[in-house]
């Protein structure tokens, strides 16, 4: 398509927020929590368990006609310490299935994390997302990183690796400049959702 091919190569990377149906730490006492509808009010951050991962989507496309081959994706850890000691985690009222076709497991625990192959779900048994991968402005991919971090509370940020045409580059993730924050359930009390007044 006309002018698909001008400019110098690079990678449009878009994270949208961090998805799941699980629990969530909200920083305060239960007396003061409230709910809107089936969902608790104010800031509210990812509890991981064991079995379950919370996912953080990111797309990628080609900004022209040029092919970029996207070869890893690092992993920064901005700020580890242990799950928060004071506040409440709120279970969710149901939840619908999801689905990951490339995915990557993601465990924040660890004292490097990285983004390995994840064989969760049934299009990711088939075929295992790995690196590298070729995306061009009219065929894009969409990956999916599955985080946990049971033993910490944890903002990082997430730096998508590409090259082209001999030229080589990187976007970084980091959620407007914060970083992204997923915690471990530590001993916190837990409270269903429906049980918050409104």
């Amino acid at each position: 398509m006309k002018g698909e091919t001008s400019g110098p190569p690079g990678l449009k990377v878009h994270a949208t927020e961090i998805l799941g149906c699980s629990e969530v730490y909200v920083d305060g006492p239960r007396s003061e929590l409230r709910r809107d509808g089936t969902q608790v009010r104010g800031d509210k951050v990812p509890v991981t368990r064991p079995d379950y991962s919370w996912e953080l989507p990111i797309t990628l496309q080609a900004k022209t006609g040029a092919a970029i081959v996207v070869n890893g994706i690092d992993i920064e850890v901005l700020d580890s310490s242990p799950p928060p000691q004071q506040g409440t985690i709120v279970m969710p009222d149901g939840c619908g299935s999801v689905m990951t076709p490339r995915s990557f497991d993601v465990n924040l625990d660890a004292e490097r994390p990285s983004a390995k192959p994840s064989a969760k779900g049934s299009q990711a048994a088939k075929k295992p997302a790995n690196f590298p991968l070729k995306v061009s402005a009219g065929d894009p991919e969409q990956l999916v990183l599955l985080l946990s971090a049971y033993k910490h509370d944890v903002r990082f940020a997430v730096t998508v690796k590409w090259i082209s045409e001999g030229e080589t580059g990187s976007v970084t993730l980091d959620n407007g400049g914060p970083g992204y924050r997923v915690t471990g359930p530590g001993r916190l009390p837990r409270v269903p959702v429906t049980e918050l007044p409104e």
